[in-house]
């Protein structure tokens, strides 16, 4: 087991360790400074953190400081024995919760008012905190384990259903941000006049800042909180990017999370050594090989700076079962599968990966166990997994 703990070097912004919360100026110089996004200028980025955290650190260092964090790699490949269902239970069910408590077509009216239940855990839902953001915008979930001072925060996913207004905000940002690359308008269909109407620049921004304003909302009301952030889809690039501007405060785990490179990027303007500075190590994304390595085809950078953890061995589905390789099986899965203009591979890849991205498809097989009731499934991961390479390092193949 230990060989599958392939642990990122941790790379942590200067100051931010000590479980610091960048103030609203420091947040402002990071992210909304024109020069800085167009040439990481002076006085930008890292310099204008390391500036900022001496004028304020003071002010801003919270309880959950003292606390230490548990490692996350090592308890997703399942160490100490028991650390993956315990950390991921509670995970999975926010996530589920997020989807079915919340109004559009994954609604349930028996999980309206709905919590985690979990045996030996006790989670109480925030309800007052509950955010489901009308006509169209994010939709959050705040859950509380009071006892063991941890809390997390669950972003929903996107809503793809073009008959429901709701929807048609998500599907507009997953095309501006060319989510799938060059199939993007094929995967996320809708008339772009809809998309034009509401200006699909403006609601990436919107969406983002709902985010972070609602993480830190949680953080004021949960004050010294050990906080997760969690997400499926788009929520999980609502959950890494938010977690991603607090580094080394707020952790991200996620399943399948939307390309999230370019908004960083593009965004934030982060430059590639920032994003590569982060603690990949509390920034995780979980995903069936065929969901992620389909989709980083299409977007050569979608992960970038958190850590991917694949779950190799599951039985692929039948439209998965018809492509030639699974992804990362082997040094030449992506010359194998590399878009061609081949319209009969294309349709199995989207196929694919339309059966493989389902939270249902998750929710299967995540905390399945055997009758010993450990976990059938654990992950092999690793930052190679989050950027589109030509080959892997045999030995990591061989982990698989």
């Amino acid at each position: 087991m230990a060989a599958l703990k392939l642990l990122a070097a941790l790379a942590i912004f200067e100051g931010c360790s000590a479980g610091f919360i960048p103030s609203a100026e420091v947040s402002s110089a990071l992210f909304a400074d024109d020069s800085c996004r167009r040439d990481g200028a002076n006085g930008c980025g890292l310099q204008a953190l390391q500036t900022s955290i001496s004028a304020v650190r003071n002010d801003a260092i919270l309880a959950a400081s003292s606390s230490s964090t548990p490692d996350i790699l090592s308890r997703l490949v399942n160490e100490p024995q028991g650390a993956y269902l315990e950390e991921l239970g509670p995970v999975v069910q926010a996530i589920s919760l997020s989807y079915k408590s919340s109004p559009g077509p994954d609604g349930e009216p028996s999980k309206v008012n709905a919590t985690i239940s979990i045996d030996r855990q006790n989670w109480e839902r925030l309800f007052e905190m509950d955010l489901d953001t009308a006509p169209g915008g994010i939709h959050g979930r705040v859950f509380a384990e009071r006892s063991k001072k941890r809390a997390i925060v669950a972003y929903r996913g996107s809503c793809l259903d073009k008959t429901i207004e709701q929807c048609h905000y998500d599907i507009c940002v997953l095309r501006a941000l060319q989510a799938f690359g060059g199939l993007s308008n094929v995967v996320y269909d809708i008339d772009q006049t809809v998309c034009d109407k509401l200006g699909p620049e403006r609601l990436i921004s919107d969406f983002l800042q709902q985010a972070d304003e609602f993480a830190r909302s949680a953080q004021q009301k949960l004050p010294g909180f050990d906080m997760m952030l969690v997400g499926h889809s788009l929520g999980g690039l609502l959950a890494i990017v938010t977690a991603a501007r607090q580094p080394g405060v707020l952790k991200a785990i996620t399943f399948a999370p939307t390309p999230f490179h370019d908004a960083l990027l593009l965004k934030f303007g982060w430059s590639e050594q920032q994003i590569e500075q982060l603690p990949h190590d509390s920034l995780v994304a979980m995903c069936d090989p065929y969901d992620c390595g389909l989709n980083t085809l299409y977007v050569s950078k979608p992960r970038k700076g958190a850590q991917t953890c694949l779950y190799f061995g599951l039985r692929p589905s039948e439209d998965c079962s018809r492509l030639p390789v699974q992804p990362y099986d082997d040094s030449k899965w992506r010359e194998v599968l590399q878009p061609t203009g081949d319209m009969g591979q294309a349709i199995n890849v989207l196929k694919c990966k339309g059966g493989a991205h389902a939270w249902e498809h998750y929710e299967e097989f995540v905390l399945a166990q055997d009758s010993d009731g450990r976990p059938l499934h654990l992950p092999t991961c690793s930052a190679e997994f989050s950027v589109l390479q030509s080959m892997y390092s045999t030995s990591l193949l061989q982990l698989s």
